[in-house]
């Protein structure tokens, strides 16, 4: 049942983090239920390490049109 439940919350915090971030928010406090509160912040950390250059990568052409329109 504890990983159906894990399962599910990623999903919904990644659903999340992809459409306006914060989906941290959701899985630290799930973490610091199940194990230590070092290893949660390490474990949320590493999980969410790959979102922010994906992010960046995503939405460099949309900024690229942004400062050509405005030059």
């Amino acid at each position: 049942m504890t990983y159906v439940l894990f399962f599910l919350t990623n999903i919904v915090a990644g659903t999340i983090n992809a459409l306006a971030g914060g989906g941290g928010l959701i899985t630290f406090p799930l973490l610091m239920l199940t194990v230590a509160p070092v290893t949660a912040d390490a474990t949320s950390a590493v999980a969410l390490f790959f979102a922010y250059p994906t992010a960046v990568w995503r939405t460099r052409r949309s900024r690229a049109a942004e400062s050509h329109w405005q030059s």
